[in-house]
């Protein structure tokens, strides 16, 4: 009896295809997922990294605030209501910020005063990358 050139049964169309289309559809599929993992990687680099400039320039425009309040107090005896108080007072020869500083996301810091932490200055908070308050990532 002679060797069976073909084999038996249904055949898919694309399991017919020849050794050298499946090993270039192979690497193609393994280039385009390498590519990929490389592109999301260098992303969730960059953005981690621009959200930890975000937190530094917020903390040292909350470190800023803290100060002009702090120096607010000393020499008007009182908490401004407000922190457009501390850049323009009305009973003060200058201002102490040149102007109100915004958190790293564009938003406007909350100020208690005097401060539940701070009782000589004031507790200066910002909503944080979530925009939200009451969340996990507050920034005071």
């Amino acid at each position: 009896m002679g060797k069976r050139r073909h084999r038996s049964g249904i055949v898919i169309p694309w399991e017919r295809g020849s050794a050298v289309w499946g090993v270039l559809q192979g690497r193609w599929v393994r280039s385009l997922a390498l590519a990929t993992g490389i592109v999301l990687g260098f992303w969730w680099i960059f953005r981690h990294d621009d959200n930890q400039a975000r937190v530094r320039e917020t903390r040292a425009a909350v470190s800023e605030l803290s100060r002009a309040v702090g120096a607010f107090r000393a020499d008007t005896g009182r908490c401004p209501t407000t922190l457009a108080e501390v850049a323009r007072p009305s009973d003060a020869a200058s201002a102490y910020l040149r102007e109100i500083p915004r958190d790293g996301w564009g938003r406007r810091f909350s100020m208690i005063c005097p401060g539940r932490r701070n009782p000589d200055s004031a507790d200066i908070r910002s909503m944080g990358p979530d925009g939200t308050w009451f969340g996990m990532d507050e920034i005071d």
